[in-house]
């Protein structure tokens, strides 16, 4: 099974989302020291439609106001036994 494109952002979150597991656009955004959350949203929703990540997000009224929560899906977890680990990777410590 062929993966589609991932650009080394995305790669990033993909691998954040591994070694975190759950996590919410805010902190990605931090853990990845960017300042534009318009493009990390992008990214995620690309994500998404491709099938790497998927949120947890309510449309109920009350839980609107939360921010939606991602973590890896099963096309993630095909790309993540194909990584090569190595120490300058995003997992390693900052």
């Amino acid at each position: 099974m062929k993966l589609p494109k991932l650009t080394t952002k995305q790669q990033d979150i993909i691998q954040l989302l591994y070694r975190y597991r759950f996590l919410n656009r805010i902190q990605l955004q931090q853990l990845m020291c960017h300042k534009d959350k318009r493009r990390v949203l992008s990214w995620l929703k690309d994500l998404r439609d491709k099938n790497y990540v998927e949120w947890i997000y309510s449309m109920d009224f009350m839980e609107k106001s939360k921010p939606a929560i991602y973590y890896v899906e099963i096309s993630g977890v095909r790309y993540l036994k194909t990584v090569r680990w190595d120490n300058s990777s995003v997992l390693s410590t900052r």
